[in-house]
């Protein structure tokens, strides 16, 4: 039970910081011209017209499971093997939804020697 409470915690906090931190912050350096008040939804239909994202509705059920999860476990073991199931189901979309972003990411704005080290300074 203890490994699957930290995977429930860090898929919610993963989810949470994604949706409350990321993604707004890869709105804002895009430009777009999206108004504070602009509904989540429609911020998340943005995101996959960019290909940040692979998909609003894949976002919903990460969030519907998200919710799922912050409640208690279900007794019935039936019950709560199709709820890790589909939490362990989940956490790979997350990984998924967080590799399309990073890949994005780095496409977009890295710097052409990004992954090269600096320069040492040699001495004279």
């Amino acid at each position: 039970m203890a490994n699957l409470d930290q995977l429930a915690y860090r898929y919610m906090k993963l989810q949470d910081t994604l949706g409350q931190k990321v993604f707004p912050l890869v709105i804002e350096v895009t430009k777009e011209p999206v108004p504070p008040e602009t509904p989540f939804m429609q911020k998340l239909v943005l995101l996959e017209r960019l290909g940040a994202i692979p998909s609003v509705d894949e976002w919903d059920e990460l969030r519907e499971t998200r919710n799922a999860i912050a409640h208690d476990y279900p007794e019935a073991d039936d019950i709560l093997a199709a709820e890790v199931n589909r939490l362990v189901q989940s956490a790979r979309c997350l990984q998924k939804t967080l590799a399309v972003l990073s890949g994005w990411l780095a496409r977009h704005f890295s710097t052409p020697h990004a992954n090269q080290p600096d320069n040492e300074l040699k001495p004279t």
